[in-house]
């Protein structure tokens, strides 16, 4: 019997019972783990294991920063929002791409050029030790809250689509992520992200050409949301049918949206991503990939789970969940994918959620590598690390977070009658926006004073404790009926707003009282942020036929992977095997493409190079 005949009753048989997609995903995070140990080599300190020193290519920024925005939250808690309320969830997610947009246009260069490792650095550069040392340890603080709603979002996926039990899937993804991420460091982080962002775009088209294939087309699928009276409930801005929810889709939520989400994704916390460029050239690069990506998604994502409520409703609500609507996207999946396919449906969703997780351990880790532990140094006498002893030190932080992520998850996992949506944009509205609204503030405004932030924090801290309050401490509504009842997202983001935004403003007005040498640490700040990147001075040698050629020989072994998929029992069609040719074919040739061009710019180097003396 031949080798092929041979897989292809092995492929057939296995996916009888599903054993086909846990070979599928084994594989896959076998693929990621055996990148970090590759990767692995580029890093010789901590400015190579916490920002890829400086040589990261574009497109591996770009696409690390497009996939870093969307978890496997966008397809349970999100795809949740659109089996319910429709069109009134793309409001989130257009945001992404014009923040993005506004990036290329304005920042990207000028965050490259702050010459930075961490985040919090960089507010010591422009406010101050208190105000580094506040964001160091509150920024962990959220960063953990918010990587655990994303890993219990995707532990939901996979208990819907394959029955998976949540608390196994939340232990076991959180311990592959914590392994690549140790010992990968950024570099396995942003090459993990580049190669799951390139599983994810083709599968979910995949999956949004077969929901409109399913259901008829577009004109179909408008034509049965109004036989089955959902417009109403479809519009993107609604009127009072979601009332006396967290999130209830009018217009006033669309405006706290975007009130809580620009300065989330655009301020001095998040220039982080673009530290790792090479200049302010590629860095705006980075802004315009992370665009397109992003706008590119925004029907794609969402079409599925309105083809559920259409067509598989009754089986979505039947769901054993907290809210049954979040497996409105695996429900589709699993009944239009064909044989072998769930299994890199699950694949694509491990990839959402796993950047956002890996991104968030490394940055995490930098910031106490980096901001916290020196200064812990500094107060007890103890000789701070130094090289490669430092860098073991943040992957042992790695290992803590990590292990604090999980635990966190599963304490969720507990909670009855909130969904993953209302949890995310809660802890975001309460505890992300107080943070991220002065950070965009200070871009924008130069002269305020060291305490500006500080103060606008604190004084945000009011309303956001209250919010935090409402309807959940009856003992104090007695005191304070206002607190009663728990506060809808807009309420709450309006509140912290206001009162963030004016404080900032407020503190304008002693500036002059600032004495010259702070007066001369915030000029010295926007100054080095204007001043362009020399990268063969300040960095040296590029290594961009490294980072071509192994992210190409890994994308050709993910794309020989899929192409075995042809081999189980598919019919010859679109829906079957020419689909499943497609996606792994394209990542097989874009694999190859990759590695031409790594040995053609090794090849240039070469030849570019001077000649030996001797």
């Amino acid at each position: 019997m031949s080798l092929v005949r041979l897989l292809g009753r092995s492929l057939g048989a296995l996916s009888e019972s599903h054993s086909i997609e846990f070979v599928v995903i084994a594989l896959y995070l076998g693929v990621l783990i055996g990148l970090a140990f590759v990767f692995r080599r580029l890093n010789q300190n901590v400015d190579d294991y916490f920002r890829n020193g400086c040589r990261g290519s574009w497109w591996l920024v770009g696409s690390s920063a497009f996939v870093a925005n969307f978890t496997a939250w966008t397809f349970t808690g999100a795809a949740g929002v659109a089996f319910v309320a429709g069109w009134s969830v793309m409001v989130i997610f257009m945001i992404a791409p014009m923040v993005a947009a506004i990036t290329a246009l304005f920042f990207a260069d000028k965050f490259r050029q702050i010459r930075a490792v961490t985040a919090p650095e960089v507010l010591r550069r422009r406010f101050g030790g208190a105000t580094e040392q506040f964001y160091s340890y509150f920024g962990i603080l959220n960063n953990l809250l918010v990587s655990s709603i994303q890993l219990y979002g995707l532990a939901i996926f996979s208990s819907a689509i394959f029955g998976f039990e949540i608390h196994i899937v939340i232990i076991f993804i959180g311990l592959v992520v914590m392994t690549y991420s140790i010992f990968g460091g950024s570099w396995a982080v942003m090459g993990t992200d580049f190669i799951q962002g390139l599983i994810l775009v083709p599968v979910t088209l995949f999956v949004c050409a077969l929901s409109l294939n399913e259901i008829g087309g577009l004109a179909s699928m408008f034509q049965m949301i109004e036989e089955k009276g959902l417009a109403p409930d479809f519009q993107m801005f609604n009127t009072d049918q979601f009332a006396g929810r967290l999130s209830d889709f009018t217009w006033a939520w669309a405006i706290a949206m975007l009130m809580k989400n620009v300065p989330g994704q655009l301020s001095l916390i998040t220039s982080v991503r673009y530290f790792a460029v090479k200049d302010g050239r590629e860095a705006r690069k980075a802004a315009v990939l992370d665009c397109v990506l992003s706008s590119m998604g925004l029907l794609v994502w969402f079409i599925p789970p309105i083809v559920a409520r259409l067509l598989y409703e009754s089986e979505v609500m039947s769901m054993d969940l907290a809210n049954p609507a979040e497996s409105a996207y695996a429900v589709a999946a699993m009944n239009l994918l064909p044989a072998g396919m769930s299994g890199l449906m699950a694949v694509a969703m491990l990839a959402a959620t796993m950047s956002n997780l890996d991104t968030g351990l490394n940055r995490n880790a930098a910031v106490f590598t980096i901001n916290i532990y020196p200064q812990v140094c500094r107060m007890t006498g103890f000789t701070a690390l130094k090289g490669k002893a430092l860098m073991r030190l943040g992957q042992v932080w790695t290992l803590l977070l990590g292990g604090c992520i999980i635990l966190i998850a599963l304490y969720l996992s507990q909670q009855e009658g909130k969904g993953v949506f209302d949890f995310l944009l809660e802890v975001g509205a309460i505890l992300g926006m107080p943070m991220a609204v002065p950070m965009l503030m200070a871009l924008l405004i130069k002269r305020v004073p060291s305490w500006a932030a500080l103060f606008s924090i604190a004084a945000t801290a009011v309303p956001s404790t209250c919010a935090a309050l409402s309807g959940r401490a009856p003992w104090l509504a007695e005191w304070l009926p206002f607190l009663a009842e728990s506060w809808n997202l807009q309420t709450i983001v309006f509140l912290n707003g206001t009162v963030s935004v004016s404080t900032f403003l407020l503190s304008l007005l002693f500036w002059k009282r600032t004495d010259a040498a702070y007066r001369d640490k915030v000029e010295t700040f926007f100054k080095t942020m204007r001043t362009p990147i020399n990268f063969e001075e300040e960095v040296g040698d590029a290594n961009d036929a490294q980072q071509l050629t192994i992210i190409g020989s890994f994308l050709m072994i993910i794309g020989s992977g899929v192409l075995l998929l042809m081999l189980v029992d598919n019919p010859w069609a679109f829906q079957g095997r020419i689909g499943i040719l497609l996606i792994g074919g394209g990542i097989f040739s874009l694999g190859g493409l990759f590695l031409f061009m790594g040995r053609f710019t090794n090849n240039h180097k070469r030849t570019q190079s001077p000649p030996d003396p001797s």
